[in-house]
């Protein structure tokens, strides 16, 4: 079962989650009054019943958190079992009290949600059991057919139920706190359908030792064993998910600037990926290959970096071009070295590319390069634009997707960036202020739309196919001035036709309007935003769940 995973103190409640929390008693309530009587617990039964508690209290007090964001443990397969042999109340109250008893968040509004979503679950699941003619005394030699229509069907009917249940109620909360229903039900259906479907064959075993077998509740010292070898496989793949986690990490602050641009720029990157990604319905591969891409693209700049900046020994920072060409080699070249990155390393290494052929470093034209790469480059581009960096001004997401509608079709997939005008429209996105640094000019500027189609210009004749950086030449200038080329409006799209009138769902929901007005078509040397260098216009990115609800008690 995935509980939400610690993530520090418990957030302050806001009314929203509080009333839904308070309608989720409401509902937990009636359906408790709705079981009514069909629910009581006999005396007798009373033993069997604190073993399961205690196996339930066990299992939520020692789940593991591969993720950092969902943890697992098998109170899940312990409700189902519970539903069975005791009924839906005993079922309901368990699920609640087991949640409590997580002091993670104390008595707070996230333990207040976990536990009744999980007693409403159980509450539930219960009632379909009860429904579909599933039963509860199952004594000794109760025939292999009576097993099958009346225990087996009804339990896993009352599993799917509370599979549903597990997405809907959370996918409430995320809509409430602010989270994208769709990425949030994609993600959680994939992952949970397989895990409810184990935890059903798990509670059906324990039913079929605990009743038809007629072990009782000895029984769940037989299933303790089994349980441990799951569980110790989980940590197991936990621990391996936390040391992926610290190696990206690590190489993302070994390619980082001093003030950490990169990483902010790599997050707000994977958000644009990740919406496109779900429009698509990628699949669970494919969309941690693209969150790694994202992560990594720029691993290379570092070299960028250090060559052009006259500070370090650097030839400068406008002409050095020879200097970027190679960097999404450098950084596949990285990346393939390390196992679980490997798939992203042709996606990074392709995500300068355009769809004319013109692009570097290996001149891949329309489909030859990959999708992902496709998908990269358009959440590059966009990010770039509503980005303030130096005196270059962003601009909001509706301004952001004329722009790349200009480029479409030359430069970036215009399929690519059409759904990302979709998936825009009405979803709000923050513009950002990054630090002005002359040594990074090159580093800042070279993912703009327009950058792209200037160095594919200043690119010398050659040959379709790779780059060849020794013929790379750029307009050079001899006062340490961008070339005028990159001065000019030429280089920034003037002489294109102006972009279409924004999509008014965009242009209404995103607009931060930053002090300095500018025209339809920016120039790099425009009036600088008058914010504090480093400060967010709003926050950074669309996103903001509440802490502690988890992805879903699995």
């Amino acid at each position: 079962m995935s509980e939400p995973a610690p993530t520090g103190r418990s957030p302050r409640p806001s009314r929203g989650p509080f009333a839904y929390v308070l309608l989720l008693a409401l509902v937990w309530w009636a359906l408790a009054l709705y079981v009514g009587t069909r629910g009581a617990v006999r005396l007798e039964e009373l033993p069997g019943l604190l073993v399961l508690a205690l196996m339930a209290l066990i299992s939520a007090l020692t789940r593991d958190t591969p993720t950092g964001a969902a943890a697992n443990s098998f109170t899940t397969a312990i409700l189902l079992a519970c539903l069975v042999l005791y009924g839906p109340i005993a079922a309901g109250v368990l699920g609640v009290v087991t949640a409590f008893a997580d002091r993670t968040y104390g008595f707070s509004i996230v333990s207040a949600f976990n536990g009744l979503m999980m007693g409403l679950m159980s509450l539930a699941g219960g009632i379909t059991y009860l429904t579909v003619g599933g039963v509860h005394d199952l004594g000794p030699g109760m025939a292999p057919d009576l097993l099958g229509w009346q225990v087996a069907l009804p339990l896993f009917m009352a599993d799917l139920v509370m599979c549903l249940l597990n997405v809907l109620v959370l996918g409430g909360m995320v809509v409430i706190t602010g989270g994208s229903w769709r990425s949030m039900l994609l993600g959680s259906v994939r992952g949970l359908v397989p895990l409810y479907l184990g935890y059903g064959v798990i509670a059906f075993v324990f039913v079929l030792l605990w009743g038809a077998a007629g072990v009782g509740p000895l029984s769940a010292v037989l299933m303790a064993a089994p349980l441990a070898i799951v569980r110790f496989v989980y940590v197991q793949y936990g621990d391996e998910v936390r040391a992926h986690a610290r190696v990206l990490t690590l190489l993302t602050a070994s390619a980082d600037s001093h003030d950490g641009r990169l990483a902010v720029h790599a997050r707000r990157v994977d958000r644009v990926c990740q919406l496109i990604a779900a429009h698509l319905a990628l699949g669970e591969n494919e969309r941690q290959v693209l969150t790694y891409a994202a992560k990594l693209h720029d691993l290379g700049m570092k070299g960028v970096l250090c060559a052009t900046d006259t500070r370090r020994g650097g030839s400068g920072p406008y002409t050095n071009v020879r200097a970027l060409i190679p960097h999404p080699v450098t950084a596949s070249e990285i990346v393939r070295e390390v196992d679980f990155l490997a798939d992203a390393a042709p996606i990074i290494r392709a995500h300068h590319e355009r769809m004319d052929g013109r692009g570097y470093p290996d001149g891949l034209r329309g489909e030859e390069i990959p999708l992902l790469a496709r998908i990269l480059a358009v959440a590059d581009a966009f990010d770039a634009l509503t980005t303030t960096k130096g005196v270059r001004e962003a601009i909001g997401a509706a301004d952001a997707i004329a722009e790349l509608r200009l480029s479409a079709g030359a430069h970036l997939d215009p399929e690519i960036v059409e759904i990302l005008a979709q998936v825009m429209r009405g979803r709000s996105w923050s513009l950002y202020v990054d630090p002005a640094d002359e040594g990074a000019w090159l580093w800042d500027q070279h993912t703009l739309p327009a950058m792209s189609d200037v160095i594919a210009d200043e690119l010398v004749d050659r040959a379709p196919g790779p780059v060849d950086v020794n013929e790379v030449s750029l307009s050079s200038t001899t006062d340490g001035s961008p070339p005028a080329p990159w001065r000019s409006g030429t280089a920034l799209g003037a002489s294109r036709p102006s972009p279409e009138t924004p999509d008014p769902e965009v242009a209404g929901a995103d607009r931060v309007d930053l002090p300095g007005a500018m025209s339809r078509r920016r120039g790099i040397g425009r009036s600088a935003n008058a914010q504090k260098p480093g400060a967010l216009s709003r926050t950074d990115g669309p996103f903001s769940v509440v802490p502690g609800y988890g992805k879903g008690h699995r």
